[in-house]
């Protein structure tokens, strides 16, 4: 599965979800539907993909975790950690 970045690149999730943090996705994360407008706005010709690494431990770790859990609640989690992630940063 691939997801779009802001940068209107390309990448594989997989890539995200292996690295065993949250704070990782944080940079897949649109921060207003005008950035996501926008960003669809300029997408023309080939897409744009990047490579990134996908560590097969990791994303094994990762998909174990998933199998024993609710994905909602799990990104409702992720969703309040960004959040807080983003409110301490705009702090500092």
């Amino acid at each position: 599965m691939f997801v779009l970045r802001p940068d209107g690149q390309w990448v594989d999730f997989n890539a995200y979800a292996c690295q065993g943090k949250p704070e990782a996705m944080d940079e897949i994360v649109f921060t207003t539907t005008t950035q996501i407008t926008e960003t669809f706005g300029k997408l023309f010709g080939q897409p744009r993909v990047l490579s990134l690494p996908v560590d097969e431990a990791g994303l094994n770790a990762w998909l174990e975790r998933q199998k024993s859990g609710n994905p909602l609640e799990a990104a409702h989690e992720w969703a309040k950690g960004y959040y807080e992630r983003r409110r301490k940063k705009r702090g500092s």
